[in-house]
Protein backbone atom coordinates (compact mmCIF):
# COMPACT_ATOMS: atom_id res chain seq x y z
CA UNK A 1 0.00 0.00 0.00
CA UNK A 2 1.50 3.33 -0.85
CA UNK A 3 2.16 5.44 2.01
CA UNK A 4 1.57 3.09 4.85
CA UNK A 5 4.29 2.55 7.39
CA UNK A 6 3.84 -0.85 8.56
CA UNK A 7 4.09 -4.46 7.17
CA UNK A 8 1.10 -3.86 4.82
CA UNK A 9 2.93 -1.57 2.95
CA UNK A 10 4.39 -4.24 1.71
CA UNK A 11 2.58 -6.58 -1.39
CA UNK A 12 0.32 -8.94 0.95
CA UNK A 13 -3.30 -10.40 -0.18
CA UNK A 14 -6.38 -10.91 1.84
CA UNK A 15 -9.64 -13.05 1.12
CA UNK A 16 -13.01 -11.26 1.28
CA UNK A 17 -16.84 -11.67 2.17
CA UNK A 18 -18.67 -9.62 0.18
CA UNK A 19 -22.28 -8.96 1.02
CA UNK A 20 -24.50 -7.25 -1.09
CA UNK A 21 -27.58 -5.42 0.07
CA UNK A 22 -30.36 -4.21 -2.07
CA UNK A 23 -33.53 -2.70 -1.69
CA UNK A 24 -36.87 -2.02 -4.04
CA UNK A 25 -39.93 0.16 -3.97
CA UNK A 26 -41.52 -2.15 -6.44
CA UNK A 27 -41.71 -6.25 -7.08
CA UNK A 28 -42.28 -6.72 -10.94
CA UNK A 29 -44.91 -8.92 -12.14
CA UNK A 30 -44.29 -12.26 -10.42
CA UNK A 31 -43.26 -10.32 -7.22
CA UNK A 32 -39.42 -10.82 -7.24
CA UNK A 33 -37.41 -7.16 -6.33
CA UNK A 34 -34.07 -8.60 -8.05
CA UNK A 35 -33.47 -11.93 -9.29
CA UNK A 36 -30.34 -13.68 -7.63
CA UNK A 37 -29.19 -15.30 -10.60
CA UNK A 38 -29.06 -11.73 -12.11
CA UNK A 39 -27.31 -10.05 -8.92
CA UNK A 40 -24.86 -13.04 -8.31
CA UNK A 41 -24.07 -12.98 -12.00
CA UNK A 42 -23.15 -9.44 -11.77
CA UNK A 43 -21.57 -9.51 -8.47
CA UNK A 44 -18.88 -12.57 -10.02
CA UNK A 45 -18.42 -10.20 -12.80
CA UNK A 46 -16.98 -7.36 -10.82
CA UNK A 47 -15.16 -9.76 -8.53
CA UNK A 48 -13.92 -11.83 -11.51
CA UNK A 49 -11.65 -8.05 -12.42
CA UNK A 50 -10.10 -8.15 -8.70
CA UNK A 51 -9.44 -12.00 -8.31
CA UNK A 52 -5.73 -13.13 -8.03
CA UNK A 53 -4.61 -9.51 -9.79
CA UNK A 54 -2.72 -7.17 -8.24
CA UNK A 55 -4.79 -4.18 -6.94
CA UNK A 56 -2.26 -1.70 -7.59
CA UNK A 57 -2.30 -1.86 -11.14
CA UNK A 58 -6.25 -1.61 -12.06
CA UNK A 59 -8.19 1.24 -12.21
CA UNK A 60 -8.47 2.93 -10.14
CA UNK A 61 -6.49 1.43 -7.62
CA UNK A 62 -3.36 2.44 -9.68
CA UNK A 63 -4.39 6.25 -8.12
CA UNK A 64 -5.63 5.25 -4.64
CA UNK A 65 -5.17 2.69 -2.52
CA UNK A 66 -6.95 -0.92 -2.48
CA UNK A 67 -7.62 -0.34 0.79
CA UNK A 68 -11.21 -2.66 2.14
CA UNK A 69 -12.97 0.78 2.41
CA UNK A 70 -12.38 2.14 -1.22
CA UNK A 71 -12.49 -1.26 -2.65
CA UNK A 72 -15.82 -1.15 -1.05
CA UNK A 73 -17.00 1.78 -2.48
CA UNK A 74 -15.58 0.63 -5.82
CA UNK A 75 -17.44 -2.53 -5.84
CA UNK A 76 -20.66 -0.50 -4.91
CA UNK A 77 -20.17 1.81 -7.38
CA UNK A 78 -20.23 -0.69 -10.00
CA UNK A 79 -22.75 -2.37 -8.48
CA UNK A 80 -25.11 0.25 -8.49
CA UNK A 81 -24.22 0.84 -12.14
CA UNK A 82 -24.53 -2.17 -13.27
CA UNK A 83 -28.51 -2.61 -11.48
CA UNK A 84 -29.04 1.33 -12.05
CA UNK A 85 -30.20 1.36 -8.10
CA UNK A 86 -29.25 4.53 -6.18
CA UNK A 87 -28.11 5.43 -2.64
Amino acid sequence: MREYQGKCEALHGHNWLVEVVVRASELDGIGIALDFVELKARLNEELDLLDHKYLNELTPFDKVNPTSENIARYLFERMAAKLKMTG
